[in-house]
């Protein structure tokens, strides 16, 4: 036999090999065929799943989505070892994680095997949302508080009404988060606890203790009709709170709904009065009185707010709405003030009242008319803003507790002159080792009958100026050392001092390290 005809048997010998058992290596071990993986994930709600396939070094090996039942399969899985994962679409912008079978993270995930030509079985349950227990008592008696509200927002509590004490917030998303506790009756106080842990399948379980305060029930209606009135600001003061501003009326808190309900909750135990706001132009304002609307605080219904006590005030009847209106003008030369303010409440700042009040204007020769009264008695303050001129209450007098009450009416005009004065007050500030302090300090004054804000000092020299003669509790702000009062701890407890006009007087505080 040649040498070609040699090489053609060889060549038919191994076509005849291949032809019976495949490749040379392949006739020693034949290829495996794929296998699959295939389960159901359990889940609360109908989100959207996507299965993914990992290899147990972490590369990717597949993908698929589980259909509206929770069906899943991904097909043509190279026989080894893998991992499952189940990504739950929340929402647009959330979405849950978890490893079979409820693992929160690929180290701890189950291994399957998957085999040549055979089905592998995994089936899940996704794990719920973190849950986070409010657990609430009361921070005196300890006993559990059911009357609670909770949630990221503090003004918009998503949760409410515990059992035995127990709150559980089940709507959060995974992370770390602040969590406001709110009294739903208004009898404690409210708390945040801040950086709580949210993590998906967990509990976590947050103790407050609440602070119990006191609360007021009231509703307004229209005297006339008995019709619940809406949208009125009510607001608890004490008789020395110092006076309003712009958080006396706040919507989140002390304005009636629709059926003329409000609860001002939260107050600290003292005794209080009442201010009904109406934001309507046919109402006007009033102090709550024991049978109907007064004028004067002093004349005014009397709550005393105990701790831990709702206190139910009878339905606050509106009147239509009167006037007081007349000019201010400087005592010294007769001339308008074209920058003064009158109101029939104090302001508890520099700031003019928020309510009860009218400006003059530059063309408006000195003219003031605050028509938003209820047809009462009032108190009448007048204030300046840009002269040197005082602060003087109805009838000349020093503080609304001597001030002539103005019935407002249809027509009532009450003219007020504005007295000139000069420094009545002087502060010594010296630091603890009895050396002079030259640093920032802000202090007011306040009249020491009413509480009333009567004046700020100046920043650079610490005097106090347009303001007659009268005595005052002081009030401090201050840098690096203790804030407070003047000889106390409150106004309550603060020393007198007397403004004296042309004479002033110095007032010495002596400031005390931080603790």
């Amino acid at each position: 036999m040649n040498t070609w005809r040699l090489r053609r048997v060889v060549v038919f010998a191994v076509a005849a090999a291949i032809a019976v058992g495949g490749s040379p290596a392949a006739a020693r071990a034949a290829d495996p065929e794929p296998g699959s993986i295939t389960g159901t994930i359990t889940q609360e709600g109908d989100a959207p799943i996507t299965v993914n396939l990992f290899t147990t070094a972490g590369a990717a090996a597949g993908q698929t989505q589980a259909d509206d039942a929770g069906r899943f399969t991904v097909p043509a899985v190279a026989p080894g070892t893998y991992k499952v994962q189940f990504v739950q679409q929340i929402s647009r912008f959330d979405e849950r994680i978890q490893w079979a079978r409820q693992q929160l993270g690929f180290t701890r995930a189950t291994t399957f095997t998957v085999t040549s030509a055979a089905t592998t079985v995994v089936d899940d349950t996704m794990l719920g949302a973190g849950v986070v227990e409010i657990v609430a008592t009361d921070a005196e008696s300890g006993a559990p508080i059911d009357d609670i509200c909770a949630g990221q927002n503090e003004w918009l509590a998503t949760d409410c009404g515990a059992t035995r004490g127990v709150l559980r917030l089940t709507n959060l998303p995974e992370g770390r988060h602040p969590i406001h506790v709110i009294s739903s009756d208004g009898l404690h106080a409210r708390t945040a606890v801040d950086n709580v842990e949210v993590a998906f399948g967990t509990v976590t379980r947050v103790p407050v203790r609440l602070t119990p305060t006191t609360a007021i029930r009231t509703t307004v209606v229209d005297k006339a009709t008995g019709e619940p009135v809406p949208d009125v600001c009510v607001a608890a003061l004490t008789l020395t709170s110092g006076g309003v501003d712009g958080d006396t009326c706040d919507w989140s808190r002390n304005h009636t709904d629709e059926n003329g309900a409000v609860l001002l909750g939260e107050l600290p135990p003292d005794e209080y009065t009442l201010i009904a706001v109406p934001q309507r132009q046919s109402y006007g304002i009033q102090w709550v009185g024991p049978t109907g609307g007064v004028g004067s605080q002093y004349k005014a219904l009397r709550v005393v707010a105990q701790s831990g006590r709702l206190n139910v005030v009878d339905p606050i009847r509106l009147d239509p709405p009167a006037t007081i209106s007349g000019t201010i003008t400087d005592e010294a030369t007769g001339e308008p003030s074209l920058y003064a303010c009158a109101s029939v409440v104090p302001s508890a700042n520099i700031q003019d009242p928020p309510f009860g009040s009218s400006c003059t204007q530059w063309e408006g020769e000195g003219r003031y008319s605050i028509d938003t009264l209820g047809p009462y008695a009032w108190p009448v303050q007048f204030t300046p803003y840009r002269d040197d001129t005082a602060a003087v209450w109805s009838g000349g007098a020093v503080d609304r507790k001597a001030a002539a009450l103005i019935k407002a009416g249809p027509s009532t005009v009450l003219d007020a002159q504005l007295p000139s004065v000069g420094e009545g007050m002087r502060l010594k500030v010296l630091d603890p080792d009895s050396s002079s302090y030259s640093g920032w300090l802000q202090a007011a004054a306040y009249n020491a009958r009413t509480g009333d804000f009567v004046g700020e000092f100046d920043y650079s020299y610490k005097a106090l100026s347009q303001v007659l003669e009268q005595p005052v509790r002081i009030r401090y702000y201050v840098d690096g050392y203790q804030s407070g009062w003047y000889g106390g701890t409150n106004f309550a407890t603060a020393k007198n001092a007397r403004v004296r006009p042309g004479n002033p007087t110095t007032v010495t505080i002596r400031l005390q390290p931080e603790d």
